[in-house]
Parts: structure tokens; C-alpha cells; sequence
């Protein structure tokens, strides 16, 4: 099971120099019948992002209905789910700043989860590396290295 970042499932249908891993990252996890994982948040952010890219909402719903069907589950987070993601959000440097409770609330689920969290933020991976269970998007085909799945072909 993989944590999904909105911002990686959005890469479906917007167009972004790093779209072709993200679509490659989809195809495997299809291929491979790879569970995804999202906080209840996700929805309200890929529609935020496709409205921000003037992307139709019907297919962007469609998209989520048609993963939902199939591989990606939707969580709440539980009470400690959520006290871990205050403490990762008072985790920043003055400098560059707190990790958002946003980013935040799909990395801890994938903390408490005992998975990986997919992103395309770098920020936050800076910010929040050191909690461990993140990996940006070029880095997809190393979650799947130890897992008994094959490594991907792209």
C-alpha cells in the first residue's frame, strides 16, 4: 500500500514535466494491484487543483470514482493520526517555515500505517525527512524494490 499526495494524482490529468513518472507510477500500482491510500482530504484537494487548472470537475471525479472502485480507500484520521500530525507541523525551522497540516495529515497516516508517502512537495520532504516514510515521485520504483514486486520497466 502506497500514500498517495493529491498533487501526485492531479499529474493524471494535468499536464507537468513530471506527469510521465506519475502516470507510470498509476500504471504499475494498476498493473500490479498496488492498494492506494488517501486521507478523506484528498478528494477536496484534487478538485481544488483542478479547478485551479480550469480541468472539469466531472472528469476529475470521475478519475477518483474510477481509482476508488478499484485500488485507492479513502481514511479519516484517528485521534493519534492526528496528535502526530500537530507535532509534525511544530517540526519546522524558522527559516523555511512548518510543514502544513495538509501535507502533514497524508504523511502521518502513512506513518501510522506503517507505508510510504508518495509526493511530488519538495519542501515538505525537506521539511519532514527526517520522520521518515516519504519518497518523492522520481523515487516511486524504490518503495516496490523490497516488496516481492518487480522493479518498473519506465
Amino acid at each position: 500500500m502506497v500514500v498517495i499526495d493529491s498533487n501526485i494524482f492531479a499529474k493524471l490529468f494535468i499536464e507537468e514535466p513530471d506527469s510521465v513518472q506519475a502516470k507510470a507510477f498509476f500504471k504499475y500500482c494498476l498493473e500490479n494491484n498496488t492498494p492506494l491510500l488517501a486521507p478523506t482530504l484528498f478528494t477536496y484537494e484534487v478538485l481544488q487543483i483542478a479547478v485551479y487548472y480550469n480541468h472539469p470537475l466531472e472528469n476529475a471525479l470521475q478519475r477518483i470514482e474510477d481509482f476508488s472502485a478499484f485500488n485507492l480507500e479513502l481514511a479519516e484520521l484517528d485521534r493519534g493520526e492526528w496528535l502526530r500530525v500537530e507535532k509534525m507541523t511544530a517540526s519546522g525551522h524558522e527559516k523555511s517555515g512548518n510543514p502544513a497540516v495538509y501535507d502533514s495529515s497524508y504523511h502521518c497516516l502513512a506513518i501510522a500505517r506503517g507505508q510510504v508517502f508518495l509526493t511530488a512537495d519538495k519542501r515538505h520532504e525537506a521539511k519532514t525527512r527526517q520522520f521518515g516514510n516519504i519518497k518523492l515521485l522520481a523515487q516511486w520504483p524504490d518503495i516496490f524494490e523490497n516488496s516481492g514486486f518487480p522493479r518498473s520497466r519506465e
